[in-house]
């Protein structure tokens, strides 16, 4: 470690003494680790003067650095929340990600004047109340569908110039209506309207007791003043709160504001089960899966889970009760999360139950709810009977014009994203004429000539039976007479690398068994299905890559 630590010395020293976010890179530019810091400089060296300390992962990691990249904050939160955004753009392979991220639903109130209720994909710091991330569409769906009963709320981004269906139904007060200057009830109407919001960012956060409170307060006010449609109203809304919590179970007599978090460790895949406790009920409960480094410790996975889900967070609870203790370099949670009060360690009684309760519902979730299918890698992985992860994808594709200025292109997708740096294209060297079935075998002969590069886990032909055959038939060969110096390569023997066709009349999938024939039937997916959705994005980005460069050659042709 200490010739690290020499090549690194200038990089080093010229770290600055402030607050950032740090990466570690590879040879290949890939960004291996993001990390925090409150002081950059002491934080990265560290890695490089402390290596007894690191944990196996981590020294692994040290080897593999070729550069140190660094972004300086002006606090330990926004590094943290430039942290979490970075790992969910990277996904490095070092760090605990979040699983499925992308797929997650949050319910988002905007920071507009006339607020409106959304239903997002990602959520961005400062940009609104973010409450998620859910992920099951169907439990967004009914508390939104809840919300509308109660609470008729604004999703229009544009004012119009009258009420729509929504309005007539009673599921929307359209105050987009009167957010136009000429209306004279314009301030009192959005003065009403923000009531409402408030309302429903109550419920969201499990807030009944203070929100009952309120409406049988307003309810005695509207019967008193003979206001009886008002009083009327809030009745209702009563009941349907009432409704509600009856179906929640009580956890503590008291009025406890708790987030109890829960781990299930396993290899390189675990899961964190939460449980939400508002006003001593349980309101939420949902369980996540996270990637990570094999030898990994609880204390960093549960680090990492609350720096990524906590990062949009507006529920934030007083107490936080967690199986371990967080690591000593995990500053500035309480930045991060200014309304926590306490981080308990339960060693006995009713919390630790809860702790251990967690546990169970993360180990069903991990083991009976088929994680893995539920990632389009892992729907696809499922589908083409793999049993090991689809880290790495290529998929190959040809160009040309009745065999004119003909040109192949690699499209890479590293764990289901693409990886530009690692796309490759080839000039048709041997094959003259229209001959795309052997355009495609050459470029992908030649990239496996490429020892050094690393081969991928599924091969994707753009095109049908045909290609396949042509493809498939052409590794078999080059396999069979450079078997002696199979030794040499990384990754997957060239024959048991699985390869596959897409076709795009039909979107069909053709496969090959372990003999090199054809499956008797192509696979058919649904254009909903997540896992052809992957594989239509991997063969587009291959297409677009080898017609890019075709035009580059036509052009270069007329050009001279």
């Amino acid at each position: 470690m200490q010739v690290r630590q020499k090549t690194f010395q200038k990089t080093l020293q010229a770290l600055p003494n402030k607050p950032g976010v740090y990466q570690f890179i590879d040879k290949n530019s890939r960004v291996l680790y993001v990390g925090k810091a409150k002081d950059l400089k002491k934080r990265v060296s560290s890695y490089f003067q402390k290596h007894e300390a690191l944990s196996k992962d981590k020294l692994a990691l040290l080897l593999k650095i070729n550069a140190v990249s660094h972004i300086i904050t002006d606090t330990e939160t926004e590094a943290l929340l430039l942290e979490s955004t970075l790992i969910k753009k990277y996904k490095p392979r070092y760090n605990v990600i979040l699983r499925d991220d992308k797929y997650y639903q949050y319910i988002k109130i905007t920071k507009e004047p006339w607020p409106r209720v959304l239903v997002v994909r990602e959520a961005e710091p400062h940009d609104g109340f973010y409450f998620g991330p859910y992920t099951s569409g169907k439990a967004v769906k009914d508390m939104l569908f809840m919300l509308k009963r109660m609470y008729p709320y604004l999703t229009k981004a544009k004012p119009q110039s009258r009420p729509c269906l929504q309005y007539f139904l009673k599921r929307c007060t359209e105050p987009c209506i009167h957010t136009i200057e000429r209306s004279a009830k314009n301030e009192e109407m959005r003065v009403r309207y923000l009531e409402i919001i408030k309302k429903i960012i109550q419920l969201l956060r499990g807030e009944y007791k203070s929100l009952t409170a309120e409406l049988q307060k307003q309810m005695r006010e509207a019967s008193k003043n003979q206001r009886y449609e008002a009083a009327a109203r809030h009745r209702d809304e009563l009941a349907a709160i009432q409704n509600i919590t009856r179906k929640q179970k009580v956890v503590f007599t008291k009025n406890e504001h708790q987030d109890i978090i829960s781990l299930y460790l396993n290899t390189a895949v675990s899961a964190v089960n939460l449980f939400k406790i508002r006003e001593g009920k349980l309101v939420y409960k949902e369980s996540f899966a996270l990637d990570h480094p094999k030898t990994a410790r609880a204390e960093d996975i549960i680090a990492g889970f609350i720096s990524q889900y906590y990062a949009c967070a507006s529920d934030i609870p007083r107490e936080l009760i967690l199986p371990v203790s967080l690591p000593k370099d995990f500053s500035g949670i309480q930045k991060l999360l200014p309304s926590v009060q306490k981080i308990t360690v339960p060693q006995r009684g009713k919390k630790k139950r809860l702790v251990e309760m967690g546990e169970k519902n993360a180990e069903d979730f991990l083991n009976a709810n088929s994680v893995e299918d539920r990632t389009p890698l892992g729907s696809l992985q499922k589908i083409l009977a793999i049993k090991y992860p689809l880290k790495r994808i290529e998929c190959y594709d040809i160009s040309n014009l009745q065999g004119t200025n003909a040109v192949g292109a690699m499209a890479v997708f590293i764990n289901g994203e693409p990886d530009k740096s690692e796309y490759r294209k080839f000039k048709i060297k041997y094959v003259k004429g229209q001959n795309d079935f052997a355009m495609l075998a050459e470029i992908v002969l030649r990239r496996f000539q490429h020892k050094e590069w690393p081969r991928p886990n599924l091969i994707v032909i753009d095109g049908g039976k045909g290609q396949l055959h042509t493809v498939s038939l052409a590794l078999r060969r080059m396999c069979e007479e450079q078997k002696k110096g199979e030794g040499r390569h990384t990754g997957l023997p060239l024959n048991q690398i699985p390869i596959i066709a897409l076709a795009k009349r039909e979107e069909e999938i053709f496969t090959l068994n372990r003999k090199g024939a054809f499956h008797g039937t192509p696979i058919r997916l649904p254009h909903s299905s997540p896992a052809l959705q992957l594989l239509q994005r991997l063969r587009d980005s291959a297409h677009r890559f080898a017609l890019a460069y075709h035009r580059q050659k036509r052009s270069h042709t007329n050009y001279t």
